[in-house]
């Protein structure tokens, strides 16, 4: 299939717009080899904006299949997926028929974190192209105020998953635990970076669950007694039903 900058722009768009991972085997597929990796950043820029969730695969650790260690390219692309802000990195054939698929996780987890505790990854966290609005600015908020308070989590109230998507685009320091009433929810938020997802009673809509809430995650062991934690949900309504709240809630 021919490919340019129309072809790029075009697949781009459309992988944005949808929650199904698109993998690079497929995107060499619709262009040529030397945009896949423009194509990679690009997806995975526009995303982080849209609030979706970024997966890497196809060949992450490929030659791991038959070898004991990775090559210094395999590293190092996998090292650049987590620069870019991707929310998480997919092995396939590695674990599936490889010969070392114990090794091949571990060395994809020591790589990970590596580079999210480099600088580079830090300043990928950057809030500055994120889209803003009401919603957003109360994230932001939410994700300061746990930073500079020191709190044990952030506390996601969503029903729909919304709320932990945006927390989750702003890569914080403090973990990210998904409070919802929805099974289905509760599936989708383990897609998200640093998002931890809680199955709990949120109680009557409108009214502020802190309570409620910190005693399930104390049963759950999601965070010990004593622990300050931020609650925050976000509401599109602006009206005077709406159930936007931000709070710092000590358990």
């Amino acid at each position: 299939m021919s490919g340019g900058p129309g072809r790029l722009s075009r697949t781009v768009g459309l992988t944005c717009r949808s929650w199904r991972s698109s993998t690079r085997g497929d995107l060499g597929l619709e262009m040529p080899l030397e945009q896949v990796p423009r194509a990679q950043k690009e997806i995975t820029r526009r995303a982080r904006v849209a609030k979706r969730p970024v997966i890497l695969a196809t060949q992450v650790l490929e030659s791991m299949t038959k070898e004991a260690r990775p090559t210094r390219a395999e590293v190092s692309d996998a090292a650049n997926a987590v620069d870019d802000g991707v929310d998480a990195i997919m092995l396939a054939g590695e674990t599936a028929v490889g010969a070392f698929p114990v090794r091949a996780v571990q060395t994809l987890d020591a790589v990970i974190r590596d580079a999210e505790a480099s600088p580079t990854a830090r300043m990928a966290r950057s809030r500055r192209e994120l889209s803003h609005n009401h919603v957003d600015a109360i994230c932001d908020a939410a994700v300061m105020l746990a930073e500079h308070a020191d709190a044990a989590a952030i506390v996601a109230v969503t029903h729909s998953g919304g709320t932990a998507r945006r927390l989750a685009a702003q890569r914080p320091r403090v973990p990210i635990l998904g409070a919802t009433n929805s099974s289905e929810t509760a599936r989708r938020l383990t897609l998200l970076w640093g998002v931890t997802a809680v199955l709990a009673d949120l109680g009557p809509p409108h009214e502020l669950p802190g309570r409620l809430i910190g005693r399930q995650l104390l049963e759950g062991g999601h965070v010990h007694a004593g622990a300050t934690v931020v609650l925050v949900h976000t509401d599109a309504d602006l009206s005077a039903q709406s159930a936007n709240y931000l709070k710092i809630h000590r358990l």
